[in-house]
């Protein structure tokens, strides 16, 4: 009976060995680098991995689905119509603005005569008080 109540009481910790994953990476013919990582650690990781890559992946094939290119071609109709409207309206008003100038309405310009050579008002006094005396005159020399 002494036996039986020498022995260690059984405990329920598991080693910590077994929680351990032992990552192994070498360059070429070279170094070979080993480290541990827990288990749970390094499956939550690659979980995550997993799952970012699955959602990105979703998203692009929604992105590039046949219904965003029908999105697209909707809008690209929706603005197609509204620049033709658009140059429709431009159109119109042209059309109006040609009717409201009539060429043949509008008298040929005759050839300008040449105009003469004036001294600056500062120049003489006279001129300079006849044009303060009455400038509509003044400014009809000046053309």
């Amino acid at each position: 009976m002494k036996s039986f109540q020498n022995r260690p009481l059984p405990t329920k910790a598991k080693a910590p060995e077994l929680n351990n994953v032992t990552v192994i990476a070498s360059k070429g013919l070279g170094r070979v680098w080993s480290f541990h990582i827990n288990f749970w650690l390094l499956l939550g990781i690659v979980t995550t991995l997993v799952l970012y890559f699955l959602f990105s992946f979703l998203l692009l094939v929604w992105y590039f689905s046949e219904q965003h290119q029908e999105n697209l071609l909707v809008k690209l109709e929706k603005d197609f119509r509204e620049t033709q409207k658009a140059l429709y309206q431009a159109k119109q008003r042209l059309k109006f603005m040609e009717g409201y100038i009539d060429l043949s309405k509008i008298p040929a310009e005759s050839p300008k005569k040449t105009v003469e050579t004036q001294s600056p008002p500062a120049a003489t006094g006279r001129q300079r008080n006849q044009a303060f005396k009455n400038p509509s005159s003044a400014l009809k020399n000046w053309k």
